[in-house]
């Protein structure tokens, strides 16, 4: 109070988190951020950060990469995964040299910023201003005077270390100029290639922009013709089938997306099993074939006869050749030629695919197999793609315990890449092994009396994606209910119980896990069985594991064929068994 007895009302502050494990960075970060006045709260592990997050909502969070137990990216993980801190804008900080997957990494968990050490003050504290500006006028949290309090005496319990460290690094200073000079130069080029990798990841975006919204662009404009009631039935199939095409090449740019965040993150196991070879190269072939034919390129295979059989997944060794033939044919010019060469040296499977396309410059040809690197990414570039094709093929091959290689004698010359991988798996590469779980689609069209009675229970907070599976079931002969929240659902349910449920996970209010568990407590108290598939755009591993352990029967990430999804639902009632995924 004041003078005359009046209530002084403190000025609001925002909580800013600074997680780091090494004390003196924390006190650095305070003194370069003290001046701003807002509450800084100091975490010097991961446990330590989600019980002040448990506690306190915060404005921003400055996260260190590289700690002990929890990595910064994992502890960014568990932070998204609680509702209460989804949005909470994250700055990843960085002692070590900044590579373009930490950076793809590091915005794929919803970061805003990811800066490298040293940080530059002015920027450091322009950024931290503008998150706690932008969370007071939001919010208009109040400071906890006991939080300040206990943050002053943290920092006074601190700054005679931190005096006697100063004292210490200055004297290791003054007695080591040549190797501050070497730290210098090792600055200077690390400054580098983090410029670089900042212009790769702008250039990364403006290409993902474009690639997504350029088939976006078919797709409403031929929406809007089809809505406007001013076209043929020539045109409506040409409306639809543009709609199709531009929509599966969304999907494939996606799954190209999740297929190399898969693959960073370790995620990806090989099947390994005794492979006949040759069948799954032609296989490979018979896919792109239609592609070659476009453009009357010739696809020519010399294969030998000592190759037959080794210990691959023969899914992920198609995938691998399909690549390389996908990309020979967009680089390949009209009336070329790609040749397709199966060998074996002593212990060793070498598949090569050469084209007489553009070929490669050997200023880049280094760089060929590196995430998002193309070799021309100007604005008036001839061929699409995000640059992950070969990089793919690349984690793939070293999965297998092998290699891929790239040649060429320059631009307009052609050029060959070449697979090789180990006949006998090594036991590194059996420990990246297990069983998958799938699903046989037979590709046919499955209208008419696919569904016939089967009652299916439909929940989605989309009324779209519910009205296009109550119309694609009804058609196939199924009755269907349909329910835009999961508390609708579950009473719904608990009137008439259907013969299968498919649910979104993401609702409001209630979310598709909780439904699912407390569907089946009621299955179980009526001892009926209920079989249900989660449908869902959360489509990373994680994400099945999580939906089958609450319960789910199976995991089906969108965006999915209806013949594939009738194929799935059929197998799914037939079988009885629990499925993984699809």
């Amino acid at each position: 109070m004041d003078e005359k007895g009046e209530v002084i009302k403190s000025t609001p502050k925002a909580n800013v988190l600074l997680v780091d494990d090494r004390a003196e960075n924390l006190l650095a970060l305070e003194s370069v951020l003290n001046e701003l006045g807002q509450n800084l709260i100091r975490a010097n592990s991961a446990p330590e950060a989600l019980r002040h997050l448990l506690i306190d909502d915060f404005a921003l969070i400055l996260l260190d990469v590289q700690m002990p137990g929890l990595s910064g990216f994992e502890l960014a993980e568990l932070i998204r995964e609680r509702e209460r801190t989804q949005h909470t804008p994250i700055i990843f900080i960085s002692a070590e040299s900044v590579q373009d997957h930490n950076i793809f990494k590091g915005y794929s968990l919803g970061a805003v910023d990811y800066l490298t050490k040293p940080v530059d003050p002015d920027i450091l504290k322009s950024k931290v201003r503008f998150f706690s500006k932008l969370y007071l006028q939001q919010d208009q949290i109040r400071i906890q005077a006991r939080a300040l309090a206990e943050a002053n005496k943290r920092l006074d319990e601190l700054n005679v270390d931190l005096e006697e460290r100063v004292r210490l690094r200055t004297k290791e200073l003054e007695n080591a100029n040549a190797e501050r000079e070497a730290l210098l130069a090792r600055e200077k080029s690390l400054r580098a290639d983090a410029e670089r990798a900042n212009r790769m990841k702008d250039e990364f975006l403006a290409t993902l922009s474009h690639e997504l919204r350029t088939p976006l662009n078919s797709i409403l404009g031929w929406s809007q013709i089809v809505l406007s009631d001013m076209v043929d039935q020539e045109g409506l199939k040409t409306a639809l089938e543009t709609i199709h095409r531009n929509a599966t090449a969304q999907a494939q740019l996606i799954e190209e997306l999740l297929e190399a965040s898969r693959l960073i993150t370790g995620k990806v196991l090989l099947n390994l099993e005794p492979t006949d070879v040759i069948p799954v190269l032609e296989a490979a072939i018979d896919i792109v074939r239609p592609r070659a034919a476009a453009k009357n390129i010739d696809i020519v295979t010399a294969f030998d006869d000592d190759v037959a059989t080794i210990t691959t997944d023969p899914t992920r060794l198609q995938q691998m050749v399909w690549n390389l033939l996908t990309n020979a044919i967009k680089f390949t010019p009209d009336r070329g030629r790609i040749e397709i060469k199966a060998t074996r040296s002593k212990d060793r499977l070498r598949v090569s695919v050469s084209d007489t396309g553009m070929g490669i410059s050997s200023d880049f040809l280094p760089y060929v197999f590196d995430r998002f690197r193309q070799q021309d990414s100007t604005s008036t570039r001839r061929h699409d793609g995000l640059g992950l094709g070969l990089a793919i093929v690349r984690q793939l091959a070293e999965l297998h315990g092998g290699e891929v290689s790239a040649e060429s004698d320059g631009e307009n010359k052609g050029s060959t890449f070449i697979i090789s991988l180990p006949i006998i798996q090594t036991d590194e590469v059996a420990e990246n092994t297990e069983p998958m779980a799938t699903v046989p689609v037979n590709g046919k069209n499955v209208l008419g009396e696919a569904l016939k009675d089967i009652f299916i229970h439909v929940v989605d907070d989309d009324a779209d994606s519910c009205g296009l599976l109550e119309y694609a079931f009804t058609i196939r002969g199924a009755r269907v209910h349909t329910s835009n929240s999961a508390a609708d659902a579950f009473r719904r349910i608990s009137q008439e119980p259907p013969d299968i449920l498919l649910a979104d996970i993401n609702m409001p209010g209630e979310d598709g896990y909780s439904l699912i568990r407390r569907v089946r407590e009621f299955a179980a108290a009526e001892g009926i069985e209920l079989p249900a598939i989660a449908l869902t755009a959360m489509a990373r591993a994680e994400d099945s594991d999580r939906a089958v352990n609450a319960g789910f029967n199976m995991h089906v990430p969108k965006p999915v064929e209806i013949d594939e999804l009738t194929n799935t639902i059929q197998q799914l009632l037939q079988s009885g068994q629990r499925t993984v995924t699809a």
